[in-house]
């Protein structure tokens, strides 16, 4: 399921409209949202009105199990009177 961010901003206009949102979706696994990071980024930084976060995911190699590699991914957020406004991953 696809879900626009244009689709996304008319569903989730709060924290609990987000929740109930995420609820809805098939493929979803119940899970608390909890304050803390499960998956803390490891590198942050601003930049007003920016905020950029990367992480940082071991994979086992396809053609080798024995060997790991590191794959970075990051968001950059635009943020504007407390609310993100949009997101680019």
């Amino acid at each position: 399921m696809t879900v626009s961010a244009r689709e996304m901003a008319k569903i989730c206009f709060d924290r609990e409209g987000l929740k109930q949102f995420i609820h809805s979706l098939p493929e979803h696994q119940p899970q608390d949202i909890k304050s803390e990071w499960k998956n803390a980024p490891v590198l942050e930084f601003t930049n007003d009105p920016f905020v950029v976060m990367m992480w940082e995911k071991s994979y086992k190699e396809p053609s080798d199990p024995t060997r790991e590699y590191t794959r970075n991914c990051f968001a950059i957020l635009r943020i504007e009177d407390g609310r993100i406004q949009e997101i680019w991953n």
